[in-house]
């Protein structure tokens, strides 16, 4: 039920452990461990108004960039206390050619989408406020991050593209100022991932981008399928970008940040894979912001930040530039969680269909072992292509739950068989957490994701402020699904953790209430082309009548508390006003 409030929570329950089960082995648990099968998650899409249908303009030529776009972000654009939603446009790229699907009217815009959250009452409402908000076509998108890149304390957006990144300033009244150019960070080449970071720890906001292979429509090849048909080309069919890494080095006059490629500088770069998802944590608990970089079908990069003068590529030392058996496997997407609850940040990786989905876990100095491979242990088809991420209680059993959304990359024979013209449905998946030494097993029966679409990004925020998380996907050339997260936990917490110059890079939630001590991070989450909810949120059902003391660990190492907070809401937490 809508309460307003304020943005981004993670990781939640992080309760799911997942441990490999072989031929005699035998994992016992009771029935009050194991949560219920039934999944609370409603589809809500038509009655909520975010009407969104992606458009990718594809006439017949097989370009891969169409099969890759599609991403959303989540942000309190307005500070009216609840998060609106960013959904980012595909286009044309072959513009003499006719299009296989006509595209909606919605679509057919060709531009990117905000709508704001007006949601009262138990009932999820959203307005379509594109145009009031100046947005303007603006190129191919593939994804969107957000954050307060001048430190006004509105939140910006910077979207990825095959061809021209964009920066979104916002104005404040409502509408944005695109300043890709003026700011030097609109990257004229194609772009999957970005990440905001503050990686020299300077309190301004610099920007990752991930950069995929080369592209243009004139010197397309043509590639086939085992069947000989011709298909979509996998990213080894092209030359890989390598990333960039932007400083911000201040406002000019204008008001606009202006930003420094140190790529080289910062020894990012060399070594160029087509990357598809990046994540931003403290790998080693050094204190510094790492980077962690899937790779397709090449090797991944752990980039070790050293304080702030240089990154280090440490992934084939540290266990996770591919495989157990030293495969680099085709990567799509990849986000951050406590899985064991140590209290360091383990990573799980989606691949393409053939290649199991990965579970790394973090001795706590970023020195990573392959707990297992999580697609055929729990059951989800090795015939699948993952890509966006989400961690969230399905099911309000108390546990993490893994939605991962699924979409192929090559033209699937039985679907062009029976004549679709967008071959690459797959249905999504939930994964169901539980607690250790049992298997997370996926959801069975639950038509609430078994609708077929080629999704890419998965948004995760608690869009109605009642302490679970919803789900915003977004489906490649079809419509964006709003699902509404029904769990209601019996017990719940949310802060938001603000620095005085604006939004939050990441802190380090300590929650103690009772005899518990929980451990949570505040940090925007997104598996693939996508920026969630920043918030730091804990659900126990201790929680429903206890006073909570809250700690806050800044990345720059200093600390607040804040004592006697009441759950069942948010609070915000403003650096510097708590007990040191």
């Amino acid at each position: 039920m809508p309460q307003k409030t304020d943005v981004h929570s993670v990781s939640n329950g992080l309760l799911l452990a997942l441990m490999l089960l072989l031929g005699g082995c035998n994992a016992s648990t009771s029935k009050e461990q194991q949560g219920p099968d039934t999944i609370l998650l409603v589809d809500v899409t038509d009655s909520s108004g975010l009407d969104f249908h992606h458009h990718n303009g594809m006439t017949g030529q097989l370009y891969r960039a169409e099969i890759m776009s599609g991403g959303a972000a989540l942000l309190d654009y307005d500070r009216d206390g609840d998060l609106d939603v960013y959904l980012v446009q595909g286009g044309d790229l072959d513009t003499g050619g006719q299009a296989l699907i006509e595209p909606t009217a919605m679509s057919a815009q060709v531009t990117d989408q905000l709508f704001r959250n007006d949601s009262t009452g138990s009932r999820l409402r959203f307005t379509n406020v594109t145009d009031t908000a100046g947005l303007r076509p603006g190129g191919y998108g593939i994804g969107a991050i957000a954050g307060d890149v001048n430190a006004d304390g509105f939140t910006d957006i910077y979207i990825t593209s095959v061809a021209a990144n964009r920066l979104l300033l916002n104005n404040g009244n409502g509408s944005f100022t695109e300043v890709g150019r003026e700011s030097g960070t609109a990257v004229s080449q194609w772009s999957n991932a970005a990440r905001f970071l503050d990686f020299n720890q300077d309190g301004k906001l610099d920007i990752f981008v991930g950069n995929y292979t080369t592209f243009s429509t004139s010197t397309q090849v043509q590639c086939r399928a085992q069947t000989s048909a011709v298909d979509y080309c996998a990213a080894g069919n092209f030359e890989a970008l390598d990333d960039q890494l932007f400083m911000h080095t201040g406002v000019n006059d204008a008001g606009i940040p202006v930003y420094e490629d140190v790529s080289e500088k910062m020894q990012i770069t060399g070594s160029a894979v087509p990357s598809t998802a990046a994540v931003v944590a403290d790998f080693n608990g050094d204190r510094w912001p790492d980077l962690f970089i899937a790779a397709d079908g090449d090797a991944n990069k752990l980039l070790l930040n050293r304080r702030g003068k240089r990154f280090t590529d440490e992934a084939a030392l540290h266990g996770v530039a591919g495989d157990a058996f030293g495969r680099m496997l085709p990567a799509m997407g990849a986000d951050v969680i406590d899985m064991d609850e140590d209290g360091d940040f383990d990573l799980f990786v989606t691949h393409a269909a053939g290649t199991a989905d990965t579970l790394y876990l973090n001795d706590g100095a970023a020195v990573f072992r392959e707990s297992l491979a999580v697609t055929p242990v729990t059951g989800r088809a090795l015939a699948k292509t993952g890509f966006g991420v989400a961690f969230i209680d399905t099911n309000g059993d108390g546990l993490t739950d893994i939605f991962v959304a699924n979409g192929a990359t090559t033209r699937q024979q039985h679907q062009v068989d029976a004549g679709d013209p967008f071959p690459l449905r797959q249905p999504n998946d939930v994964l169901l957490g539980a607690m250790q030494g049992v298997i997370a097993a996926p959801a069975s029966g639950i038509t609430v994701v078994q609708s077929s679409f080629v999704s890419r990004a998965v948004a995760s925020g608690d869009l109605d402020n009642d302490g679970d998380l919803d789900l915003v996907v977004v489906n490649n050339n079809s419509p964006a699904q709003l699902y509404e997260n029904r769990s209601n936990p019996p017990g719940w917490i949310g802060v938001i953790p603000v620095t005085a110059a604006g939004d939050l890079v990441g802190a380090s939630i300590i929650f103690t209430f009772g005899e518990y001590t929980k451990v949570r991070t505040a940090r925007r989450t997104g598996g693939y082309g996508s920026s969630g909810d920043g918030r730091g949120l804990l659900q126990h059902a201790a929680l429903a009548n206890q006073l909570v003391n809250v700690e806050v660990k800044w990345l720059d190492g200093s600390r607040d508390l804040f004592a006697n907070l009441d759950g069942g809401k948010y609070h915000r937490l403003v650096k510097g006003q708590g007990r040191d």
